[in-house]
């Protein structure tokens, strides 16, 4: 698996991805607006906008055979989204994904750092094995469900 920084030409197909993952595990727990919310989100001039103004950036999973596997979304120590293609769950793409990003963000700072996610109940159980810790309430914002979590990452040379 090759874990790298998406560019721009390549962010129309892992929006698709995204959304077509969403669409078969994440939006059973939202409800309409909820789904709609997010959905509407995933365009592709949204996603440009942020990349280009906000820092935003999109890492891609790929496999041997360069298909797009996983793809995760951050801005600074906020991981926004994380997303495994359907059929390629138990493979490590998440947490490659996620310790690629994390090993990014070492970089960048020189202190103690510590990522934040608002996952998916689904996946609350996969963000602790990654050493994510529950930090408040499962709560619904714009109908999506979701639990606060975070996890501290040691500087670079402390690890």
């Amino acid at each position: 698996m090759i874990v790298r920084e998406l560019s721009l030409k390549e962010l129309e197909e892992a929006l698709l991805l995204i959304q077509e993952t969403f669409l078969a595990t994440e939006a059973k727990d939202c409800d309409p607006r909820g789904i709609g919310s997010f959905l509407g989100t995933l365009s592709l001039q949204n996603s440009v906008v942020m990349v280009q103004e906000e820092g935003f950036t999109f890492h891609g999973a790929f496999h041997e055979d360069h298909t797009l596997v996983g793809v995760l979304g951050a801005r600074e120590e906020y991981t926004a989204l994380l997303f495994v293609r359907v059929g390629c769950f138990g493979k490590g793409i998440g947490g490659g994904l996620l310790s690629c990003y994390e090993d990014k963000m070492r970089r960048k700072r020189p202190h103690e750092g510590h990522l934040k996610v608002n996952a998916a109940p689904s996946s609350v159980t996969f963000y602790q094995r990654k050493g994510f810790v529950v930090e408040g309430p499962q709560r619904v914002i714009f109908g999506i469900p979701f639990v606060p979590m975070g996890k501290n990452i040691p500087k670079e040379d402390s690890y």
